[in-house]
């Protein structure tokens, strides 16, 4: 038995407010409401834990609602666009032409109940080890097979990569990096040879970045490519820069270290 209780005065003893239903069982879809409680939390198919309001936290970071798996064959959420479109999107404006600042999608993907059993290309945002993943399994499925793997901002415990290919081939590949040259020196023409006169900056030794000098002479040693242009005054190279520190501290503009400005 359900029994709805409306108290005229607004509130009970207890200083409750109004209308409250007492215990039973309420039959599915049967009930329309419009609006949700915030403050509320639960525990959901024993390993999916949902909070929505002020106890919407994970870790320090403070949300409107929150998602928590407690077990790896489980999503805090999961959608599906069956007819196209985006699965899941993200804007940081309100506007009719804001562009989605994040997608995550499983492509070509088939649900079997509650999860996606079976796929051919996956894209993720965020994982353990990398920034970006984008896989494709090709004809097969991911299970079976991984035809190629592109993981950006990755990390495999003792090194880091700012792009990192784990099979198949990049076309097409013409390596470019960014160098110095002195402003007192004619800017050189697309084509011509380069040669490096010094060492300027060594934040690591993949990030190397030299002052580099027209070649001047046939078959000179030091030449390392080809120009290919100027990028601005206004560019920061990687190897000088670093990113200025937001709110929570995430990371915003890439700006000059100031050793450099």
């Amino acid at each position: 038995m359900v029994t709805f209780t409306n108290l005229s005065e607004g509130k009970n003893a207890s200083g409750d407010a109004t209308t409250y239903i007492n215990g039973g069982t309420i039959n599915t879809d049967t009930i329309v409401v419009n609006s949700l409680r915030n403050n509320t939390s639960g525990l959901y198919n024993t390993w999916v834990q949902f909070a929505l309001g002020s106890g919407a936290k994970i870790g320090p970071y403070t949300a409107g609602g929150s998602f928590i798996p407690f077990d790896e064959n489980y999503f805090g959420v999961i959608s599906y666009a069956p007819f196209g479109g985006y699965a899941i999107g993200a804007s940081s404006a309100q506007t009719e032409s804001a562009v989605i600042g994040a997608i995550v999608a499983t492509g070509n993907g088939v649900l079997g109940g509650t999860q996606v059993t079976s796929w051919k290309n996956q894209a993720t945002l965020g994982t353990g080890v990398s920034a970006g993943t984008f896989q494709s399994g090709g004809a097969s499925t991911m299970q079976t097979a991984i035809n190629a793997d592109i993981r950006l901002g990755y990390y495999n415990g003792s090194t880091t990569y700012a792009a990192y290919i784990v099979s198949g081939a990049t076309y097409p590949f013409t390596a470019g990096h960014d160098a110095l040259q002195l402003l007192a020196e004619d800017e050189p023409d697309v084509g011509d040879l380069m040669v490096d006169v010094s060492l300027f900056a060594a934040p690591s030794v993949n990030d190397c970045i030299t002052v580099m000098s027209k070649s001047s002479s046939a078959n000179q040693k030091g030449i390392v490519g080809v120009y290919v242009g100027s990028t601005g005054t206004g560019f920061v190279p990687a190897a000088l820069g670093e990113y200025a520190t937001g709110g929570l501290d995430a990371k915003s503009e890439f700006v000059l270290k100031p050793e450099y400005v």
